[in-house]
């Protein structure tokens, strides 16, 4: 019956022991404000023994272990059994993450592994590596030209040759203001030359006076020997009216840069500001042999290079386009160095085309108007033809106004 008392006997009906320590002071005790909520429904218990520290040992034998941990252990690792000490279950959570991260690496690898397979003729993978994707910024068609009423340019044929028997740059430099609403234009030419020595062309200085003209639809006007003298007028040789009143005389992208020169790869881009518009830059440098090849376009613009240098000659090209794929500048230059080395035994008196520019210096939508000159006489011979600063095959092909 004792045994069964003391095995039936639940230890929270037994009273517990007072609890031992110093004795209480004598007299009134401070008052102790618990600000911690109480469960008036549990009594307060005894408390606990401090915890005892522990140090951990190296097991020496097998550890015995449950079998869910045994379990969990046999997933991650086949070598370290699961025991207390702390540095065995950090090398078996080291390898657990180990073994996932691989885990996961592996299915990635697989997964991209398939997708390349699947998708390594498609248009899409072709795009991802760069294969049948176009990065050539230019227009693959042709661009709309912009709409202005008014421009004012440049337009610039050098020429290399002996004067005196000095080698020579000779510059014909035309400039242009016109206006589109009226279809009338100022044209100023002038003619330069300097030496070239030590392999250098020095200062420009001009051969003649400058040449002032006025362009309408019907003729050209050109001033008289002093100021109190009439003007001339002198009929265009055709009805059509010439090229300088349109305004598809300042080039557009597809103007100058074909499909084959596109397809070129440029020396140099520089994005810069030239005569205050933004403009991107593109040189190319094509030897002279593949000039046609390579740039068809640009060698009708410059037939009479052929043959003027040696084929290995380079030829510079510089084309700034703007936002609109207007051509704001353009420049083709044969190494004027290499025309002398070719020419040496020509013709001493012959000048020989090496170089074509041309300069936007404005474009606008409200150009000044300007009056035909009223003291006019016309032309009474037809011995003189209109002004021009090359032969008309090798300017650039001629626009029709529209």
């Amino acid at each position: 019956m004792r045994l069964a008392d003391e095995l039936l006997d639940d230890p929270s009906d037994r009273a517990l022991p007072a609890p031992t320590g110093l004795p209480a002071p004598a007299g009134q005790q401070p008052a102790v404000v618990d600000h911690l909520p109480h469960n008036p429904t549990v009594p307060a218990g005894p408390r606990l023994p401090p915890r005892e520290t522990r140090t951990t040992k190296e097991p020496t034998g097998q550890v015995p272990t449950t079998a869910a941990a045994a379990a969990m252990a046999a997933l991650f690792t086949q070598s370290v059994p699961v025991t207390e000490s702390t540095g065995t279950l950090k090398a078996v959570k080291l390898k657990k993450r180990r073994r996932v991260k691989a885990t996961v690496l592996t299915v990635l690898l697989v997964g991209a592994a398939g997708a390349a397979v699947t998708l390594r003729n498609t248009a899409f993978a072709d795009r991802i590596t760069g294969h049948g994707y176009d990065h050539n910024p230019l227009p693959a068609t042709a661009v709309e030209p912009p709409t202005f009423m008014g421009a004012e340019y440049t337009v610039t044929y050098q020429y290399v040759g002996l004067d005196n028997g000095l080698s020579s740059n000779f510059w014909d430099i035309e400039r242009d203001t016109v206006n589109y609403q009226t279809g009338a234009a100022t044209m100023t030419i002038d003619h330069a030359k300097a030496a070239i020595l030590g392999g250098n062309i020095g200062t420009a200085k001009s051969t003649a006076p400058t040449q002032e003209l006025i362009v309408d639809r019907t003729a050209f006007y050109r001033p008289g020997p002093t100021p109190a003298d009439a003007w001339t007028r002198i009929p265009h040789v055709a009805s059509v009216p010439p090229s300088i009143l349109s305004p598809r005389r300042i080039p557009m992208y597809q103007d100058v840069i074909d499909p084959t020169l596109r397809s070129q790869t440029p020396t140099t881009v520089v994005h810069e500001v030239r005569n205050g518009a933004d403009v991107t830059t593109y040189f190319y440098k094509i030897p002279l042999g593949e000039l046609y090849a390579s740039a068809p376009t640009v060698f009708e613009m410059m037939r009479d290079l052929d043959g003027t240098a040696a084929d290995d000659a380079p030829v510079t090209i510089a084309i700034s386009l703007d936002e609109h794929w207007m051509v704001r500048y353009l420049d083709i230059a044969l190494d004027y160095q290499a025309v002398l080395d070719h020419t040496t035994d020509a013709d001493p008196d012959a000048t020989y085309f090496y170089r074509y520019t041309i300069d936007v210096l404005s474009i606008t939508d409200t150009p000044e108007p300007f009056a035909l000159p009223s003291n006019v006489v016309d032309e009474t011979t037809t011995t003189t033809a209109p002004p021009t600063t090359l032969p008309p095959e090798t300017l650039p092909p001629p626009v029709v106004a529209p």
